[in-house]
């Protein structure tokens, strides 16, 4: 994170001790401290870039793209035009930084309500936390449902994969150095590599597939109210990668039967999909979540992704297992060692992203809040969003499907390669009993020899060189052989009993044969 105030400290003066005119009190500082965070951070670029969607009553939308540049502020971006009551309007707002905020608080927020879903809608996007090793429960602690049905906004996460252009192992201290070097919104903890498991017999030093940057991104979406005439999309930027011995590959989506290849920014993106959709290319209002129909195919697509990329690892350990007879055992145990890692850290992912996709399949039953869904939709735009509710639950589904399949696929993995790893111990336990058993015969056969040397002293006409020097052996060989059968018989007596039970049950039915 960025240089903060260790406090914030109130001085009675709204605009001051990090509020920069946005949180005005003590107590705002105190409710929105990820707002607070982020004004305060001097680690980021601060420049929104924003793109814009009118849709009216009677006639098509207007796509208007960049309008940051076009325009002098973010104030006339912002600005409501002279028709307001009649359009309603989808802002996409690409790295939102606190001049564009300050300014739609100023020219779009009515009152205090609307203030407070508003900002609270921001202060939730701005969560900043680790996914995984998090030290504030707080933050941790989800809303109620009661709570979020409440919610004018929501919060859609997903992850990326973004994949370089060259074969080389990534470690962590890379990828989020390289975030820091972008000065990127998130913190660098929101980012880290995955190094896919090569294909035998290669090796790291002459390895087939590139890593991965794993990137966890947010997509919040606001509506003012109902009816509504106000949307606001918050997405992050792309971060480039700096400093890395590659470069990043096109990225590529299939969202609605169109394919969209090489982008470098979701607004743009998402300005794309909304020019090719029917639903919102067509003259009147859409309702709410027919708004975010685009959204969530693009994050539904990068599930999809990840399913893929686990899937291929999954192969790749298979046939690595798969040759591992050909290895030797400490080749084996490294591989194993390496299989176990890559599973568990796939595993501990996977089950992070099994509840997100399960919430954003939830949303799509419900078509996102109740709120947007009010008595002010008419009958077409309640029909078209029942039909892309439809689509998108058939879609998530299989998704959910898909990666729950991934997950037992999972569990088989580690459950085979941790019953390897219990073979090979048991394999080498059999070698070592071998080896004591061996050690055991050897000690048996002599331990009689010593032991009568021992009571006769090996003196006078036994003694080596004397005539009874044969007498010795000869009857120490015949114990020795002795005391081995009864250390056989011992060590076997159990299959000596079946045997002879064998023999009795022959006999008797030989008995009872003969009569």
């Amino acid at each position: 994170m960025g240089v903060i105030d260790s406090k914030p400290r109130d001085t009675g003066t709204a605009g001051q001790n990090g509020g920069h005119g946005i949180l005005n009190s003590q107590e705002e500082r105190q409710q929105y401290q990820n707002i607070y965070r982020f004004l305060n951070r001097t680690d980021v670029d601060r420049d929104a870039k924003i793109d814009r969607v009118r849709f009216f009553k009677d006639k098509e939308p207007v796509f208007e793209r960049e309008i940051h540049e076009q325009r002098s502020s973010s104030a006339s971006c912002l600005a409501r035009g002279a028709h307001a009551r009649q359009e309603a309007e989808v802002i996409i707002i690409e790295e939102i930084d606190p001049e564009c905020l300050r300014e739609f608080l100023a020219t779009r927020i009515q009152n205090y309500t609307q203030r407070h879903s508003f900002l609270t809608f921001v202060d939730e996007y701005l969560h900043d936390h680790p996914s995984f090793n998090f030290t504030d429960v707080e933050y941790r602690i989800r809303a109620t449902p009661s709570v979020q049905n409440k919610q004018q906004h929501e919060l859609l996460i997903h992850i990326q994969l973004r994949e370089l252009d060259r074969p080389f192992k990534m470690s962590y201290f890379e990828i989020q150095n390289s975030a820091r070097e972008s000065r990127a919104l998130r913190g660098s903890y929101a980012y880290g590599p995955l190094n896919p498991v090569q294909r035998p017999p290669l090796t790291p030093d002459d390895a087939d597939f590139p890593p991965l940057a794993i990137t966890r991104a947010s997509v919040a979406i606001w509506f003012d109210g109902d009816p509504w005439d106000t949307c606001v999309i918050l997405v992050d930027k792309r971060v480039p990668f700096v400093g890395l011995p590659g470069q990043e590959r096109p990225s590529r989506y299939v969202v609605g039967a169109h394919v969209y290849s090489g982008y470098t920014s979701m607004r743009s993106l998402i300005m794309d999909c909304f020019q090719n959709n029917t639903n919102l290319r067509n003259a009147g209002m859409p309702a709410p979540f027919t708004v975010t129909q685009d959204l969530r195919s693009i994050i539904g697509y990068d599930w999809l992704r990840i399913i893929g990329f686990v899937t291929r690892d999954l192969y790749s350990i298979h046939w690595a297992l798969q040759g591992g007879d050909r290895m030797s055992d400490e080749n084996n145990q490294e591989l194993y060692r390496t299989a176990l890692q890559h599973l568990f850290s796939i595993d501990r992912r996977i089950a992070w992203y099994c509840g997100l996709i399960q919430e954003q399949l939830d949303s799509c039953r419900s078509k996102g809040k109740p709120l947007w869904n009010g008595k002010s939709l008419g009958l077409e735009q309640v029909r078209v969003a029942d039909m892309v509710s439809q689509e998108l639950v058939m879609d998530f589904e299989d998704i959910k499907t898909q990666i729950t399949q991934t997950t037992e696929r999972l569990d088989k993995s580690i459950s085979y390669v941790n019953g390897q790893v219990n073979v090979k111990e048991v394999e080498r336990a059999n070698a070592q009993s071998k080896i004591v058993l061996a050690l055991a015969v050897v000690g048996g056969f002599f331990l009689p020899i010593s032991t009568i040397a021992a009571i006769f002293s090996m003196a006078d006409d036994w003694a080596p060189g004397k005539d009874g020097f044969g007498q010795f052996w000869a009857i120490c060989i015949p114990i020795s052989a002795l005391v081995m059968v009864i250390l056989v018989m011992i060590i076997r007596w159990s299959t000596i009993l079946r045997w002879m039970g064998r023999l009795r049950r022959a006999s008797r039915m030989c008995m009872e044969g003969a009569v």
